[in-house]
Formats: C-alpha cells, structure tokens, sequence
C-alpha cells in the first residue's frame, strides 16, 4: 500500500527530520507524483524565503515602538 505524505511530511522532509525509511518513501513518490513535486518546490520557495527574511525589526520600526514607550512614560509621569 502506498503512503500519502502530507505538507508536513514534505516539511520534515525539507529539513530533514524525516528517518531513513521515510525519506525514502518521499523521495520514490516525488519521483513518480508531479503534483506531490509541485507542492515540495512550491514549500522549498516558501522555506528558503523565510530563511532569507530579516531576522531583527527595521530601524524604523524600533524607532517608532521607542517614540511611543516615551509618550506613555511621559503621560504616566505627569
């Protein structure tokens, strides 16, 4: 009987968190089910960009969190 691998099987398998038999499994039915292929390049897009996202806040951003931190300090100290 053949196994449905679902997207967080693709997912383990995309980071490797998958044993031995199921990385088999996976990579025999990427091989013979083009949608199943679809949807493992369309997660490896997804994984790689978010790999690539900034991992801190834009400079702006923290400036504008300070700005309001003061404007809440200010109004609690009057």
């Amino acid at each position: 009987m053949r196994k449905t691998y679902t997207p967080n099987d693709l997912i383990r398998f995309i980071y490797h968190e998958t044993s031995t038999q199921e990385e088999q499994g996976i990579t025999e039915q990427l091989m013979n089910d083009p949608a199943l292929m679809q949807e493992y390049r369309q997660l490896v897009k997804t994984v790689t960009a978010l790999e690539d996202a900034p991992a801190e806040p834009h400079p702006t951003s923290i400036s504008i969190i300070m700005e309001y931190s003061a404007s809440l300090n200010e109004k609690t100290v009057h």
